[in-house]
């Protein structure tokens, strides 16, 4: 009989390791100190202190202990991954014991018999398990729109049948307790019998909401990856044409000279030739050319002012002294979503007044990105996030802006501020420089 336990105990080290580290790849540690724990559990079994009397449960919980002193990981998060271990574990034993129980036509009467059908069924786990972590290294499973849709079936029809068993197993212990003589026994089954299914609608609620939030999650997610997308392309192009411009405005004095020297010589076909083929060049740059010494910051600046009427009082001030630590399409992510408000905010004014203030200004080891515009529109907050709500009819795929900005910077470790005032609007990006 002690070898028996012994054995179990063997079968239960292994199955929980297979499980921690071959299925969920979970980093082990302190290995001494678990073989210690495990040695001193098989030190009571050889002493008598644990034998046949002993309920199976005591080597499972000896197990998890074991492991949750190995188990690289704190707090909450471990206590949880044991909880997930002992659960489903547990229940694959109850349910390999019973169903090897039932094939073989097994009537189990003593205590060693229960111990043999634990082992035979702590083997069958092993084995199961051992294939899942084949599988799991083995199978690839592509990661397109129609697998998705394969594994979400998959998983709906394991739920819809688990809810049926357990409706019917709850069913059928119901129907048992009819036949039962003891009226305390039916009583106590009956009320077991409500408490299931009430926690089975219970679980059906929970899920429903689990699957309208991540429908809700995932529709924001693709919302974001459309305007990541889209602020990517808009970067390129913005980039393009900002580094076009420096290239013209550094061959403007050889223009001058190619220029100088044809009218020297009284070519006058010539020039007028020339003019025309850089006229072109002139008409795409635009007269105003602003830069606060980052490419990115430039090239949203000169795409979002060049759009301001002529009206508009523009105001840029500062420069940026180091590369900033963000990257290039978050932080036009961040620069355009403030310009285009504030460009936008101009338009609705329906006139030509109004001003726009961008501002630099350094810290030692940070910058700050101020946009200051003018605004006669009322501002109305959202009381959740304390960020302007949208004017727009199509809320549902606007506003998301500011948003973006607010958590790009602090993803960064920045600071995202907003002030109002009468007749203004000022945002305040504050951004760790790289170093």
């Amino acid at each position: 009989m002690q070898l028996l336990l012994i054995a179990i105990m063997l079968t239960e080290m292994i199955k929980y390791g297979i499980w921690f580290k071959g299925i969920h790849r979970q980093e082990l540690q302190h290995y001494p100190i678990g073989g210690l724990l495990a040695c001193g559990f098989v030190g009571l079994i050889l002493t008598g202190a644990a034998d046949e009397n002993t309920p199976l449960i005591l080597w499972n919980c000896i197990t998890v202990i074991i492991y949750g002193c190995m188990l690289r990981k704190r707090g909450s998060e471990k206590v949880a991954e044991l909880l997930k271990a002992f659960f489903i574990i547990t229940c694959a034993g109850e349910a390999a014991g019973n169903t090897i129980q039932l094939i073989l036509g097994l009537e189990i009467r003593t205590l060693q018999e229960t111990k043999v059908n634990y082992l035979v069924g702590n083997l069958f786990i092993i084995c199961v398990f051992y294939i899942l972590h084949i599988l799991k290294r083995k199978v690839k499973i592509k990661d397109s729109h129609r697998e998705k849709k394969l594994y979400d079936c998959i998983i709906y029809i394991f739920i819809l049948l688990m809810g049926v068993s357990f409706c019917m197993t709850i069913s059928g212990i119901n129907y048992v307790s009819r036949y039962v003589p003891e009226k305390g026994i039916r009583n106590f089954i009956n009320i077991i019998g409500t408490v299931s299914f009430f926690s089975i609608i219970c679980l059906v609620i929970i899920l429903l909401y689990i699957i309208n939030e991540n429908k809700l999650i995932k529709k924001y997610l693709e919302n974001d990856k459309l305007l990541i997308s889209t602020q990517k392309n808009l970067y390129d192009a913005m980039l393009t044409r900002n580094r076009a411009t420096k290239d013209f405005r550094h061959d403007v004095q050889n223009h001058l000279i190619c220029l100088n020297e044809l009218v020297y010589r009284g070519d006058i076909s010539k020039v007028k030739k020339y003019l025309s083929e850089i006229e072109g060049h002139v008409e795409l740059i635009g007269s105003r050319i602003y830069t606060v010494g980052n490419d990115v910051v430039d090239a949203v600046l000169n795409h979002y002012l060049s759009m301001l009427q002529s009206g508009v009082q523009i105001s840029v001030e500062g420069e940026f002294k180091k590369e900033l630590c963000i990257g290039p399409v978050e932080l036009c992510t961040v620069v355009s979503n403030i310009l285009k408000n504030a460009a936008e905010a101009l338009e609705a004014m329906e006139s030509e007044e109004g001003f726009l203030k961008v501002r630099v200004v350094n810290n030692k080891d940070s910058a700050i990105i101020q946009v200051k515009n003018s605004r006669r529109q009322e501002i109305v907050w959202d009381k959740k996030s304390r960020l302007p709500l949208t004017t727009k009819e199509d809320k549902e795929n606007h506003g998301i802006g500011l948003r973006n900005v607010k958590e790009t910077v602090e993803k960064w470790g920045g600071i995202f501020s907003i002030e109002t005032g009468e007749g203004e609007f000022t945002v305040s990006v504050l951004l760790p420089y790289a170093g």
